[in-house]
């Protein structure tokens, strides 16, 4: 009875113990190989389910993180939209909420963070924070120094230096937040307020901003002392005429008087 056959390899139960050893002799590697296919395909199988549950679990986690982004912009929106329309904001408005919020957190989307923190335009608005704290003060000062010498003509164009000035810096600020464009000949109080309203939503971004040692305060009587000096000095009484283009106008009519007092008098 024959059992195998390679080439002249023949092996035969009638050749006994000698039959079995050439037997195993020739097939133990095979053999063993094919004991192997079992827990082998066992393996495989358990490795495929495992990537697909990791597989599954980033997909919830993602999942979770984009409606973690909604529900906060959603949540900041409902805020500031409050705080807009309570504390009558002059220049932020609840459009441009949804577009501040993405400009402000949504890279952690890009990356995958897993958390939401603010991107590195915050380092803008501390920066247009710090640079119009300092010139509040020194408009200020400058302001009652050339009052006391008496320099009309000097005031004028430190005045109009201040408010150009304050327009840059909040139209250099809005490439980077989202907020709305100044346009040429909107009201100066509506730059001014923005300090304020983008100090506001600032200290709400970053909490622990105030306890920081480069904390920048803008004081709100201070930019209300700066909108009252500018309009006294050009006569302005009704806050919608504190535009670019009445200032320029009086800067005009002030230059004609220096030149040609006699022909402005008639």
């Amino acid at each position: 009875m024959y059992i195998g056959k390679a080439e002249s390899l023949i092996f035969s139960l009638s050749e006994g113990a000698k039959s079995a050893e050439l037997f195993w002799h020739y097939l133990k590697v095979p053999i063993a190989i094919a004991s192997l296919s079992i827990p082998l395909t066992s393996w495989v199988i358990a490795n495929h389910r495992s990537a697909q549950l990791v597989e599954t679990i980033n997909k919830q986690e993602e999942k979770r993180f984009h409606d973690l982004f909604y529900d906060h912009s959603n949540y900041f929106v409902k805020i500031f939209g409050r705080l807009i329309k309570t504390h009558k904001w002059s220049y932020l408005e609840e459009d441009d909420l949804p577009l501040i919020h993405r400009q402000l957190f949504f890279h952690n989307i890009l990356k995958n963070s897993g958390k939401l923190e603010p991107n590195p335009i915050q380092d803008s608005i501390k920066l247009y924070l710090r640079n119009m704290a300092d010139s509040f003060n020194h408009f200020v000062d400058g302001f009652d120094s050339l009052s006391a010498e008496g320099k009309n003509e000097a005031l004028d164009t430190h005045c109009w230096n201040f408010t150009v000035f304050a327009r840059d810096r909040l139209m250099t600020l809005v490439k980077n937040l989202g907020s709305r464009p100044i346009f040429p000949d909107d009201s100066l109080q509506s730059s001014l307020s923005a300090t304020i309203e983008v100090a506001s939503l600032y200290k709400w971004v970053i909490p622990e901003y105030e306890t920081k040692d480069d904390f920048v305060d803008v004081e709100e009587l201070k930019v209300s002392e700066v909108c009252r000096l500018i309009m006294t000095h050009f006569d302005i009484s009704r806050p919608e005429d504190f535009k670019p283009s009445i200032i320029e106008g009086h800067l005009i009519i002030s230059e004609l008087k220096s030149m040609q007092p006699e022909i402005v008098e008639k």
